[in-house]
């Protein structure tokens, strides 16, 4: 084989690689795109399909207590399992919000996070209880500030 047989036959093979690796190259690539544009595609349903799902409104219950001189408690139990709690601490106004279940009747507040200043009966309740009497009544058997133990909170709205 001469020279230039030689030359001519490396750079035919130079070329193949290069070749090879520019379809290798534009594989990847359009694979890459396709798989991107999958991504995509799969965002925008699941997007379309949370929009499409219709947002639950939040109801709310609302109790406040009869027999509490000067300012009433009022009790929200959302539907979304949380609550707010206005209450009569005697000298002041309180609030508590957190997390409610309500199972055999028996209402349970927890995840108490209290926003009230000074010192009062039931200041270091880690949760409250409430029992159903009915659909517009409910005792709490804990006491907290003027609110008395057996005390009742009756529905509002």
């Amino acid at each position: 084989m001469s020279n230039k047989a030689a030359v001519v036959m490396t750079i035919l093979v130079i070329a193949v690689m290069e070749l090879s690796g520019y379809i290798i190259y534009d594989k990847l690539i359009n694979k890459s795109k396709e798989k991107n544009e999958n991504q995509i595609e799969e965002t925008k349903t699941l997007k379309e399909e949370k929009q499409e799902e219709p947002q639950k409104e939040i109801t709310t219950m609302t109790y406040t207590t009869l027999n509490t001189e000067g300012e009433k408690s009022v009790l929200e139990l959302n539907s979304d399992g949380t609550f707010n709690f206005k209450v009569n601490l005697c000298e002041n106004v309180g609030s508590i919000q957190g997390s409610y279940k309500e199972e055999n009747n028996i209402i349970n507040l927890t995840d108490l996070k209290k926003n009230f200043a000074g010192s009062f009966v039931g200041a270091d309740l880690e949760q409250i209880v409430l029992n159903r009497e009915s659909e517009t009544k409910l005792i709490i058997k804990n006491q907290i500030g003027c609110i008395l133990e057996n005390d009742s909170l009756e529905l509002i709205k």
